[in-house]
């Protein structure tokens, strides 16, 4: 009974190393994933909001299509409501009489980086 109970005297300090180090290994594999989510969630919050920018010009250009034919490329930013971000709308005459093609592109920058959404539509204007 005597020899049982010297047996189980509990972990070594190799042993208690190499938990440590096998848990620091999964701590650090683990943050670099979730850094990489974070930034991949970032990006896609980005790239969101510039597609929903692309679909406002490009509704903006249809309900005042008058004003807009007019002119062949409108620029500019979004009068402050969403800071970084510029609109370029370029307008040009189609195959067919009255038929205009719009092309919206919505650019924004990240540490140096330009990224830019794009969009199209096509505009009736019969009476231009």
């Amino acid at each position: 009974m005597g020899r049982l109970h010297q047996k189980l005297k509990g972990f070594t300090l190799v042993e208690a190393l190499v938990s440590c180090v096998i848990l620091a290994i999964g701590a650090v594999v683990i943050c670099g994933v979730a850094r990489r989510s974070v930034e991949s969630n970032q990006r896609g919050i980005w790239y969101e909001q510039g597609y929903r920018l692309v679909d406002e010009c490009l509704g903006r250009a249809v309900a005042q299509k008058e004003a807009i034919l007019t002119e062949r490329q409108v620029q500019g930013n979004f009068d402050g409501r969403y800071p970084g971000y510029r609109y370029v709308l370029e307008i040009k005459q189609g195959e067919t009489a009255g038929l205009y093609h719009v092309r919206a592109a919505v650019t924004w920058e990240v540490l140096g980086q330009e990224h830019i959404a794009r969009g199209e539509t096509l505009i009736y204007a019969d009476s231009l």
